[in-house]
């Protein structure tokens, strides 16, 4: 498609973060407030977790009482980190080799930029697959067409 060259142009820019020590209520409460799926986990100012609305459900579902659950009892960790420009291909190639859905692109410093869902690449791939088919089968009854 039109636009898309790396993982950045694919991710959720605006990044959110909570403590080692924030009450899993608070996290929720910040994914729900800001619609986001995924919330990073900082011990000072070092991102060393993840939580994702499947971890609040899973813990949720299973504590007695997650209104005292602190974040470091719910994260993910360690955060899978990659480069912002890392390309549509290798992104795809990443997610299949940790088995992650969430991925975490750094700018050239190491800090977060944004955060990319496995499902979004997935989508954009069966897009640009489709879009390909549907060119070649337009190729092939109409010969190529040139848009000026």
């Amino acid at each position: 498609m039109v636009g898309v060259k790396s993982a950045y142009d694919l991710s959720r820019k605006k990044v959110f973060f909570c403590s080692l020590t924030d009450d899993l209520s608070n996290v929720a409460y910040l994914m729900h407030t800001k619609n986001i799926g995924s919330v990073l986990v900082k011990d000072g100012s070092k991102v060393i977790g993840i939580i994702t609305v499947n971890n609040l459900l899973r813990q949720m579902s299973t504590s007695k009482d997650p209104q005292n659950m602190k974040a470091s009892k719910v994260m993910s960790s360690p955060v899978i980190t990659i480069p912002r420009q890392t390309n549509i291909d290798d992104l795809m190639n990443h997610f299949n080799e940790h088995e992650v859905s969430r991925m975490v692109l750094v700018n050239n410093n190491g800090e977060p930029v944004g955060i990319v869902k496995d499902t979004i690449v997935r989508k954009y791939n069966a897009i640009c697959r489709y879009n390909e088919q549907a060119n070649r089968r337009l190729e092939t009854s109409y010969g190529r067409i040139e848009y000026t």
